[in-house]
């Protein structure tokens, strides 16, 4: 390790997700685990707490634990199958959450999210799976066009730096709102994140993985903050 804690994922990490994919059972997992623990578990734990640290920097409440057993930034490999026609038992990516703040964590809203697989690094920025008050929270708040029109300049330079927009969306405009109101092509979100280019597996071997995704954090940022005013945190969060 270096003086940061993280040195990058080992080849032998990116080796173990790729071979998970072919070998999606609990019995070649178990014959794994060590392998798990040792070149994926560790490094991502050290990974954690070094772009947590990073984040400082750029977003000063930023929450972080280097927990892998799922109550922490770390997503468990272990999916949970019981609503899905995939039934594979196991994720082949690594999954990273961070909170803007305390409360944002006690409200379960996460603010970045960082996924590893085989082919590379991406950091994830926005809003995911919103509850229904806050669909209606965001909706009456993007209803006006001056937050409409920071919204859009945000998306629009995020999409001339590179970054990928992804959204759920309603196939009509939803109740309430006129069908020809002027900022329907954003009353119809259920969802919207910003999804940055790929970090290459080269780079996320190495030290420097930090400050790339750092770089992408403070990216994203706007559109986290454009969010942080749309949907404030319930006054249960803030206690």
């Amino acid at each position: 390790m270096n003086g940061s804690g993280f040195d990058g994922f080992p080849p032998a990490c990116f080796e173990f997700l790729a071979t998970l994919e072919q070998h999606n059972n609990r019995e070649w997992f178990i014959s794994m685990r060590e392998t798990c623990e040792t070149q994926a578990y560790l490094p991502a734990q050290s990974f954690t707490s070094s772009l947590g640290l990073a984040l400082k920097k750029t977003h000063p409440e930023i929450v972080f634990d280097p927990r892998t057993n799922g109550m922490g930034s770390m997503f468990r490999l272990a999916r949970d199958t019981r609503f899905s026609r995939d039934k594979s038992p196991y994720k082949t990516n690594l999954g990273f959450r961070f909170w803007l703040s305390e409360e944002a964590r006690r409200a379960k809203r996460v603010g970045l999210y960082v996924h590893l697989d085989k082919s590379g690094v991406r950091v994830y920025g926005g809003a995911h799976q919103l509850t229904p008050e806050e669909l209606a929270t965001f909706r009456d708040h993007v209803a006006q066009d001056r937050h409409a029109a920071a919204l859009r300049r945000i998306l629009a330079e995020l999409e001339n730096m590179g970054y990928e927009l992804e959204a759920e969306r309603l196939a009509r405009i939803p109740r309430g709102y006129a069908a020809d109101h002027a900022n329907a092509d954003l009353l119809v979100y259920k969802s919207l994140f910003a999804i940055s280019p790929k970090v290459a597996p080269d780079i996320a071997r190495k030290p420097e993985l930090v400050n790339e995704c750092a770089a992408h954090a403070a990216a994203l940022k706007p559109l986290n903050d454009w969010f942080a005013e749309a949907l404030p945190l319930p006054s249960s969060a803030a206690v």
